[in-house]
């Protein structure tokens, strides 16, 4: 497989009086371009710290990050994050908060073709009699819509997930499963989603990398998910395999989460410079 993403043992671990605290050690994965991957685990086993890692908004202690031949050294346009809140400006209805983005990532094309491309993903995210209604007057399925609806609109490299779904009622949060199912079909963006639901991570995922308990967090084992695509839902949950990943994924967070891997040495690697931060991240 071609790594389009290249974690190289990337560890994380911040100053204490007693020491430095680590909380990711040797993190290493190959993702493929256009791969779905979730990274699954107990709540502080440093899921998210990997996430921030690869959208650059906290720097790896040692070990690097490559995304398509390029290290990552500090945010860029080339990732977009969606986070459990979507970041929208109350006074700005949801189309002026995809255009914001969309003004950004797009300054050579005409603003007719800027706003066409704001109004089709909200239209694609069921948004289309809400696009000049603000914030405050959405749900929080809505809002979350809008932000997925800004992540595709501005086409970066990668999609990064955290958590998006884990503030939604079980019906808004399998609606919106669809729903970015659906947009990630269209060109198959490559995505790593932070996730704690099981079966979220089968339904959407290629690949789920399952992460040891903390203190210094590691990948732990990485179970395939080979379902066919466009995945449906009901026949998922009526195939038998699906159940034994299931039951492969519970048994690995009940009994096999608190063993580490045995050590690997990692080669010596250049500390990132964050010292460029001229493209700010997207965060959506």
């Amino acid at each position: 497989m071609h790594s389009f993403l290249d974690i190289s043992f990337v560890s994380k671990s911040y100053p204490t009086a007693a020491g430095p605290a680590v909380i990711v050690r040797d993190f290493k994965l190959d993702v493929g371009k256009g791969e779905f991957i979730s990274l699954i685990g107990h709540s502080g086993c440093g899921k998210s710290t990997v996430l921030a890692m690869i959208a650059g908004l906290t720097n790896a202690t040692t070990g690097g990050i490559l995304l398509a031949g390029r290290e990552v050294t500090g945010p860029g346009p080339d990732r977009g994050v969606v986070f459990q809140s979507p970041c929208l400006l109350p006074w700005l209805t949801a189309f002026d908060n995809v255009m914001l983005g969309v003004d950004r990532v797009y300054p050579h094309v005409s603003k007719a073709e800027r706003r066409q491309v704001a109004d089709y993903y909200l239209n694609v995210v069921g948004l289309g009699d809400s696009l000049h209604r603000k914030p405050g007057e959405l749900s929080q399925g809505m809002r979350q819509r809008v932000g997925l609806a800004r992540a595709f609109a501005l086409s970066p490299k990668m999609l990064l997930l955290d958590e998006p779904f884990g503030m939604l009622d079980s019906l808004t949060r399998y609606e919106l499963q669809d729903v970015l199912l659906s947009l990630w079909q269209r060109d198959q963006k490559t995505a790593v989603m932070v996730t704690h639901d099981v079966d979220e991570a089968l339904f959407l995922s290629d690949r789920i990398v399952m992460m040891t308990d903390g203190p210094a967090a590691t990948v732990g084992e990485i179970l395939s998910v080979r379902f066919p695509r466009p995945r449906d839902r009901k026949q998922l949950l009526e195939d038998p395999e699906y159940y034994r990943l299931r039951e492969q994924l519970i048994g690995f967070l009940e009994e096999r989460s608190h063993r580490r891997p045995e050590s690997r040495s990692a080669p010596p690697a250049p500390r990132p410079d964050h010292s460029d931060t001229a493209h700010p991240l997207l965060v959506v």
